[in-house]
């Protein structure tokens, strides 16, 4: 009988990484073979292979048993009453749980929500031409500054598109007059507060800021008896 040769774990025999393909028969004809000669002349090779062989049959001849169906609820239960009521509590509130796919749904649609609303607020507000049918109103004869006592009037002036009326804005207060800015019917005018026996002067000031000479558009606001009348500097509707 040949002599064995040596299979400790330092020099393992070849054949020892086919023990679990011969113990399923999944060797070929030629394999299955050559492996059983070797069991046959190799007594370490084949005592190793027994030990393998009893240790897979007795696992495998270990009952298989499937968990009470209250296993569930004797765990949780049990948990409970260790937790002294911390971990699940009774109530359809500390039971309920939303799917994963659900909550991810909502916070995708919240974000996407967030995100177009984003977008409609940096591109600012469309403003609508008025109507034909509105009626105007003629500052001089406005009751509502007369019965405040008010001491100013406003007078619009109707500018190009083209202006810049942050440039204007600027220009003015570097003039010396008083320019604040203001939104009406969501667009962006410009008020300038002018003393009345300015207004010539406010008129040359003006012309370069926004292209033309603006003496007609101010001959109510010259016709006022307030000491102190209030440009409104808006652009012409297109």
């Amino acid at each position: 009988m040949a002599s064995s040769p040596p299979t400790s774990r330092d020099d393992k025999h070849p054949y020892v990484d086919l023990f679990s393909d011969y113990y399923d028969g999944e060797l070929s004809d030629d394999e299955r073979i050559a492996f059983e000669q070797e069991l046959a002349t190799n007594n370490a090779l084949r005592a190793e292979y027994e030990s393998f062989e009893k240790s897979l049959d007795l696992l495998h001849s270990l009952e298989f048993n499937f968990a009470p169906e209250s296993f569930v609820t004797d765990v949780t239960r049990d948990i409970n009453r260790q937790s002294r009521g911390a971990f699940f509590r009774d109530g359809w509130l500390f039971n309920f749980r939303i799917p994963y796919e659900i909550f991810a749904a909502v916070l995708l649609a919240v974000f996407g929500a967030l995100y177009l609303f984003g977008l409609q607020s940096e591109r600012g507000y469309e403003v609508s031409d008025p109507p034909d049918d509105m009626p105007t109103i003629d500052r001089l004869d406005d009751p509502r500054g007369k019965a405040l006592g008010s001491a100013t009037h406003e007078y619009a002036v109707q500018l190009s598109p083209m202006v810049d009326l942050g440039v204007v804005a600027r220009g003015l207060r570097n003039d010396g007059f008083s320019v604040r800015a203001d939104v009406r019917a969501q667009a962006d005018v410009v008020l300038v507060e002018v003393p009345r026996k300015q207004l010539d002067r406010f008129v040359r000031r003006a012309l370069p800021l926004v292209g033309r000479d603006v003496t007609d558009d101010l001959s109510s606001a010259r016709a006022s008896d307030a000491e102190v009348v209030t440009l409104r500097l808006e652009h012409a509707a297109l």
